[in-house]
């Protein structure tokens, strides 16, 4: 969806590669499949494009409003110097595809390293499981030998 004015763009955008509930983890119930998803594989934003007087020789103002999922701060902040880095290699020329392209290539990274951190998490909640259960074998072996002695 694109909103035109004589200033002003807002487009809809999306990742390039778009996540779905195929690529959660199996074994969930289908609605905690799709809240899990929709929260941590789904963003959709809006891309506010302002003109300045002087565009295209200088950067639009440039907003990024959620409209699905999640972005933190610090995601949000690094999409738009993103944007603002490759929108000052186009200076002197029309740069809104490039924004568009960029932006939606990013959402892409965003929740690629998203699930990557999610996955280390878990990995590393299972491990820390596993060593306690290994703990509690050794301590159970260990007081049965108490009783036995």
């Amino acid at each position: 969806m694109i909103e035109i004015s004589e200033n002003a763009l807002r487009i809809r955008v999306e990742p390039e590669d778009a996540f779905s509930a195929a690529k959660c983890k199996s074994g969930w119930s289908d609605r905690a499949i799709t809240s899990h998803c929709r929260r941590y594989h789904t963003v959709i934003v809006s891309l506010q494009i302002d003109y300045t007087p002087n565009y295209p020789d200088e950067l639009p103002d440039l907003q990024v409003e959620l409209l699905e999922g999640d972005l933190t701060e610090e995601e949000t902040e690094h999409l738009l110097e993103g944007m603002r880095t490759a929108g000052s290699e186009s200076l002197g020329m029309a740069m809104v595809f490039t924004l568009t392209t960029w932006l939606k290539e990013a959402l892409v990274d965003v929740l690629e390293d998203r699930s990557r951190r999610l996955k280390e998490a878990e990995d590393k909640r299972h491990a820390e499981y596993e060593e306690v259960n290994h703990l509690r074998a050794k301590l159970r072996t260990a007081h049965i030998q108490l009783l036995t002695r």
